[in-house]
């Protein structure tokens, strides 16, 4: 949300210096939303679907919540629950809003559904929903293990759930 960007003269794109990675971006009311998702690779905390790199460059990277919080490059950070609940409800609501926030949609937001991460322990993890679904981790907290996520399915819905454990691996919009 680097509202400097519009300022510059450049509120179209954004290069992340930590990688060089190029972002399209997208203002929505007084906000600058990245219109990809993150995909830095942030370390622990950090996947790409299936250890594929290959489908990171087109989905993005999954990250853990506590990941998540951090990840974002200088200047931007994770959006909270009511600013995802804005563009949802600027957008149509609950059960629409997911056709203009997808890709080819009016927003410019251009979500996609770039599947989860399940942690449930070193030994037992997996992933799941390419295509299917996008998961989107939101700054607002709700318990020491939860967290705000909202969820974008293959229909027009989305769902806003307050209560992901923060060890799942969902996508990072800035």
């Amino acid at each position: 949300f680097e509202k400097v960007l519009a300022e510059k003269g450049t509120p179209n794109t954004f290069t992340d210096s930590r990688d060089g990675m190029a972002y399209k971006t997208v203002q929505i009311g007084d906000l600058i939303w990245m219109a990809e998702n993150l995909n830095y690779n942030a370390g622990n905390g950090s996947y790409s679907y299936e250890n594929n790199s290959q489908i990171s460059n087109v989905y993005g990277r999954l990250y853990e919540w506590e990941t998540a919080k951090t990840v974002c490059p200088a200047g931007w950070r994770l959006p909270t629950d009511e600013e995802w609940n804005y563009l949802v409800t600027k957008y149509g609501g609950y059960s629409f809003a997911g056709r203009e926030l997808k890709e080819g949609g009016s927003s410019g937001l251009s979500i996609k559904l770039a599947g989860q991460h399940y942690y449930y322990s070193p030994q037992e993890k997996e992933f799941k929903y390419l295509g299917q679904r996008g998961s989107y981790w939101t700054l607002t907290e709700t318990g020491q293990r939860q967290a705000v996520s909202y969820h974008f399915f293959e229909q027009e819905s989305i769902d806003r759930s307050p209560d992901y454990v923060k060890t799942y691996g969902f996508s990072v919009r800035c």
